[in-house]
């Protein structure tokens, strides 16, 4: 439903500069969409009402787009990632480079794919999610996106309505919700 997340259990410290990237499959309905929200209410990966992907600051930044319209996306799998660095978050999607937004959210990682409290699902499906505690760089990016030959990656089979698929980088504890 509307109110599918991940609640991480301790949150995810993203230290000074940070990278967070994930598969995901039709943008939810609804207004805004939250794959990735910090423990002292940042969002570090937001799309808003308008379809604009970007960030969020509680401490008066409010949301800060990176210009890129996620309703321009065709139906599908597509990858997003966000690299925050110095004091801006960098957006690709589907490996290249969509916009810079003028904010970084420095608070540790509390919920994946909605915000803690629901109401704010990112995608009908999410997979492969990741948080780095450094930022990757372009080419890192691409690589996630277009790894390299020989690279091996087995498909989960399906798992109904389940709205996690599977988890990298990460680990426990966290709860699904």
């Amino acid at each position: 439903g509307s109110d599918a997340r991940a609640n991480v259990g301790s949150p995810v410290d993203l230290g000074v500069n940070w990278t967070i990237a994930s598969w995901f499959n039709g943008l939810a309905s609804g207004t805004w969409k939250t794959l990735a929200r910090g423990q002292g209410g940042d969002h570090q990966i937001l799309v808003d009402v308008n379809g604009f992907l970007g960030t969020y600051g509680t401490s008066g930044q409010g949301f800060r787009s990176s210009g890129f319209n996620m309703n321009s996306l065709s139906s599908g799998w597509h990858h997003v990632a966000a690299v925050g660095t110095g004091s801006s978050t960098i957006f690709y999607v589907d490996g290249v480079q969509v916009g810079t937004a003028n904010f970084k959210s420095v608070t540790d990682v509390a919920a994946l794919g909605n915000n803690v409290v629901g109401g704010q699902r990112f995608a009908n499906r999410i997979d492969d999610m990741r948080v780095y505690d450094r930022a990757l760089s372009a080419s890192e990016i691409d690589e996630l996106v277009n790894p390299p030959a020989g690279d091996l990656r087995i498909p989960l089979p399906e798992l109904g309505d389940a709205f996690f698929e599977c988890w990298h980088a990460m680990g426990p504890p966290f709860t699904r919700t």
